[in-house]
């Protein structure tokens, strides 16, 4: 599911030029205007006189275009607002939250992902149907639902099952924030998922409000640990898996003034390693976040007695993702942490800082 390999897939993104910053829009040719975007790379709205052009993108080229208008003059353009939508990942959902959207949710794969209350009782009330799972859902299911769209990410969906689905009239857009390397770029597609959902007023606002808090945390951060060290992942099989030095992740280990052990890998996405490499770089380094839904250290220990090795484990400083886990065993960072970079920052800052209560950890748990 994505929900566990987003944390390793994302990586360290460039800003969009100045140039694009000094105007609301650039002006493409006489009919189009492209919608500034600040940080995100993986989309891009083109507004003409009675409707939008979308382009989605994922590590390197188009992947789908979609045009979309409130009064929509032929076929091949969908009406707009979307009011009744599938979601494939528990990220869409943070977007829709966000939005106030959750209304219009009326599918999900997996609903026991879904870690907000109200959607939560949305599916015990029956608003929310069940559909499966993402890879292979219950299309008799989805079209009795009849939604407007079907909110999909890269390769859930099989072709042959795409093919389907668009053949029954079906509408797909692909969302590809995966892709983003840089946390303000995940958060500014709720710029899109406003327009789709007539909630362009209140994503831009959202919007700009996140990053504000964002960019002031980043300033004030006073570093109180001298330059601690710090290695991320766990063993999966034979094989243990960690963000690369570039990634989305490796860059908030940064910005909180940590010395992340791979931060010179030039990987922008995850890396592999034999438990022997992972020894030799972190043995001694001071802290270990992303260990997986592990409780306890002994339950740590116990799926690895070697884990038992390193110093981080030994002086009791690893952390989980799973501090937001409700009582039905949904995760809330992989829902609304998309949404709330300053919260996993502020997170991080409390970890390293030794003095700091890390019972106000929102989405990172230390295990006891």
């Amino acid at each position: 599911m994505k929900k566990v390999v987003s944390i390793f897939i994302m990586s360290l993104m460039l800003f969009i030029s100045c140039d694009n910053n000094q105007g609301n829009q650039n002006k493409i040719d006489n009919s189009e205007q492209e919608i500034t975007l600040k940080y995100a790379k993986h989309f891009k709205i083109y507004k003409s006189e009675d409707s939008y052009r979308i382009e989605i993108y994922d590590r390197s080229k188009v992947i789908q275009e979609l045009r979309v208008s409130n009064n929509p003059k032929s076929s091949d353009v969908l009406k707009i607002p979307f009011n009744k939508f599938v979601a494939t990942s528990t990220t869409h959902l943070g977007y829709v939250e966000y939005l106030n959207s959750r209304d219009g949710l009326v599918g999900f794969p997996k609903t026991s992902f879904i870690s907000d209350s109200i959607l939560h009782s949305r599916v015990l009330n029956g608003s929310i149907a069940e559909l499966g799972t993402a890879e292979s859902m219950n299309f008799e299911k989805l079209f009795e639902l009849n939604p407007d769209v079907i909110f999909d990410f890269p390769n859930p969906i099989s072709e042959g099952q795409k093919s389907k689905l668009v053949k029954a009239g079906m509408k797909i857009a692909v969302i590809t924030e995966f892709y983003e390397e840089t946390a303000l770029g995940k958060v500014e597609w709720i710029k899109l998922f406003g327009l789709l959902l007539g909630k362009e007023e209140l994503a831009n606002g959202a919007f700009n409000e996140i990053e504000d808090n964002f960019l002031k945390l980043e300033k004030e951060i006073v570093v109180k640990n001298n330059d601690p060290t710090i290695f991320s992942g766990i063993m999966y099989g034979d094989t243990w898996y960690a963000p690369g030095g570039k990634s989305f992740v490796a860059k908030f280990y940064k910005a909180a003034g940590a010395n992340y052990v791979w931060g010179t890998d030039s990987s922008s996405g995850s890396r592999s390693f034999s438990f022997e490499k992972v020894y030799q770089d972190a043995v001694d380094a001071d802290y270990w976040i992303g260990v997986g839904g592990q409780e306890s250290l002994n339950n740590l220990l116990e799926s690895n007695s070697n884990y038992g090795l390193f110093k981080a484990f030994k002086n009791k400083k690893v952390f989980s993702v799973y501090g937001g886990v409700t009582e039905w065993g949904a995760n809330s960072y992989f829902e609304k942490g998309v949404l709330e970079p300053d919260i996993v920052l502020q997170d991080l800052i409390i970890i390293f800082d030794e003095n700091s209560d890390k019972s106000k950890l929102v989405y990172h748990k230390e295990l006891k």
